[in-house]
């Protein structure tokens, strides 16, 4: 049996439920490591290179961008929370005083702190809601850029949250409360934002845009923790005037589907990429 917990709430997961009996997800698994080691990969980088991490948090994607600019290569990663840096800061001590990895706080609506052309690719992921004015946001994207450097631009598209529930209509409310709420710190926020990124990039001056989409899928409750962290997300924006007993009854449903092997979740990514 396999612990997991959200909430207050403690569940047992049969290991069986990994897989659904015989089902398997052949979509990406909702797992963190996985998501950001694929994420970095899109970044084209090659050792020796400088990389910047915009909206790095507690760091998650910096350690795959390490590996690929080695031991010559450095990385940035800049964040508005001093506390997410702090954890980051504990992961990556080594790194920090080999000089091949700076931390920056700062808030992303204002002028980045470096130099035009500093660097030879910028990751921002799951940070473009946050920015009131878009544009100037990304053409300071461009301008730290050197010719030729990638932009990794991803967002998830959290109004589009799919979970499988008895309460249809309950669940399609709290997606919907979570995904518009402006959190502590945001000073913006767009549940559609991953759909938006590729009209939005289309007007700015970087060529050879793509596009990659992805569905993150989970089968049960037993990963690396980002499932339970969205669900309590979820849990914890739900109106005031929605019933306890219900969301009581909402939360067991999903428990017990895990325990049972029904469980199903799928979040859209989007990411548009781009050359100066």
């Amino acid at each position: 049996m396999i612990s997991g917990a959200w909430g207050d709430l403690r569940i047992e997961v049969p290991r069986k439920s990994r897989n659904w009996g015989i089902m398997r997800s052949r979509n990406i698994d909702y797992n963190s490591n996985a998501f950001h080691r694929a994420l970095a990969e899109l970044t084209r980088l090659r050792s020796g290179q400088a990389v910047l991490d915009l909206g790095c948090g507690r760091g998650r994607t910096l350690g795959a961008l390490l590996q690929l600019t080695g031991d010559a290569g450095r990385a940035v990663g800049l964040d508005i929370s001093a506390q997410q840096l702090s954890l980051a800061e504990r992961v990556y001590a080594d790194e920090i005083a080999r000089g091949r990895l700076h931390l920056v706080e700062c808030n992303a609506i204002n002028p980045l702190p470096f130099d035009d052309g500093s660097f030879d690719a910028l990751i921002c992921q799951n940070v473009l809601e946050c920015i009131p004015e878009k544009d100037p946001f990304l053409r300071q994207c461009h301008r730290v850029l050197r010719p030729g450097g990638v932009i990794v631009l991803g967002h998830h598209d959290f109004d589009s949250v799919m979970l499988a529930s008895d309460d249809r209509e309950l669940t399609q409310r709290l997606v919907h409360d979570f995904a518009e709420a402006q959190l502590p710190g945001m000073e913006a926020a767009d549940a559609q934002m991953g759909r938006q990124l590729p009209e939005l990039m289309r007007q700015m001056p970087f060529r050879d845009l793509e596009t990659v989409a992805t569905l993150d899928v989970d089968l049960d409750l037993t990963g690396d923790g980002s499932i339970l962290d969205l669900l309590q997300s979820l849990y914890d924006v739900a109106p005031a005037g929605i019933e306890p007993e219900r969301l009581r009854r909402w939360r067991d449903d999903l428990d017990g589907r895990a325990a049972e092997g029904r469980f199903y979740c799928a979040i859209p990514w989007v990411c548009v990429i781009g050359v100066k």
